[in-house]
C-alpha cells in the first residue's frame, strides 16, 4: 500500500528495495514492476534485480537445523535446551565466540547460569577473565569472570555497554541475548539473528545453529535454505 500510495502521488518516483532475508525475489520484481517514461509501469516486465547469494559473504557461513521433542510446557522445553548446550558448542564451535538466542529476559539470565556453572563440560573453556569494576548486576559479577554474560533491555545501560565491549573484544565466548516472550520467532528474525554468524571479525568462518521442536525441523530447513515464500498478507 506504501508503494502504491507514492505512486499515486509521484508517478515518477523511482523504489528502491533491499532486503537481506526475502527468498522469492523474482515475485517482488514483478510485483513493483518496471517504470518506463514518465513513472509508467511497463506492461507485467519485472522490476530490474540484483542478487548476492552466500558466495558474496565475507565469511563462509553454514546452517544446521536440530530438532528436539517436546513432551511438556515451552518454558520446561527452553530449559531443557540448557542441558544440551555444552555438547553443541563442543561439536559446533569449541573455543568460538557464541551467541545464544533465549525467549526472554528470565531465559537468558537461566542459560547464562546454567552454562557458568557448567563451565567444565566445554571442551576448550574461555580464558578466566579479572573484573577491574564490578557490574551493577550480580550475576554478571559471577559469570563474567568465567567468560559468559547474558543480556537484555532489563540491564542498566552501563552493564549492557560493558558486556557488548567484552564480547567484541573477545574478553567474553558466550552472549545469551534475549528475545519477546514464549512465542516462535518470526522468520525474518531468525535470518538477521543467523546473519550475526558470518563476521569477519569473529572468525573465518561461521555457524547458525536452530534448536526447535522436533515438528519444526523442516519449516527451518527452508527457511535456512532461501525456500519459504514472503507473500502479501
Amino acid at each position: 500500500l506504501a508503494v502504491a500510495g507514492v505512486r499515486i502521488h509521484n508517478r515518477c518516483a523511482r523504489v528502491i528495495a533491499a532486503s537481506a532475508t526475502v527468498s522469492n525475489i523474482g515475485d517482488i520484481s514483478c510485483w513493483l514492476g518496471e517504470h518506463g517514461e514518465g513513472g509508467i509501469t511497463v506492461g507485467s516486465v519485472p522490476a530490474k534485480t540484483l542478487v548476492f547469494g552466500d558466495e558474496y559473504r565475507p565469511v563462509p557461513l553454514s546452517k544446521t537445523v536440530l530438532g528436539f521433542e517436546c513432551n511438556a510446557a515451552y518454558y520446561k522445553f527452553q530449559r531443557n535446551l540448557d542441558f544440551k548446550l555444552p555438547g553443541i558448542i563442543n561439536t559446533h564451535c569449541p573455543g568460538s565466540p557464541t551467541l545464544v538466542f533465549c525467549a526472554t529476559r528470565g531465559a537468558a539470565q537461566d542459560t547464562c547460569r546454567f552454562l557458568a556453572r557448567n563451565i567444565g563440560q566445554l571442551s576448550h573453556r574461555p580464558m578466566p577473565l579479572h573484573l577491574t569494576t564490578p557490574f551493577t548486576n550480580q550475576l554478571l559479577n559471577e559469570s563474567t569472570p568465567l567468560g559468559v554474560a547474558f543480556h537484555h533491555a532489563g540491564l542498566s545501560a552501563g552493564d549492557r555497554s560493558r558486556v557488548e565491549q567484552l564480547f567484541l573484544s573477545k574478553s567474553i565466548s558466550i552472549l545469551c541475548y534475549a528475545g519477546r516472550g514464549y512465542e516462535e520467532y518470526a522468520s525474518s528474525d531468525v535470518l538477521q539473528f543467523i546473519g550475526r554468524a558470518g563476521r569477519p571479525q569473529f572468525g573465518a568462518s561461521g555457524k547458525a545453529i536452530v534448536l526447535t521442536e522436533t515438528r519444526q525441523v523442516g519449516f527451518y530447513r527452508c527457511l535456512v535454505a532461501g525456500q519459504e515464500t514472503l507473500e502479501s498478507r
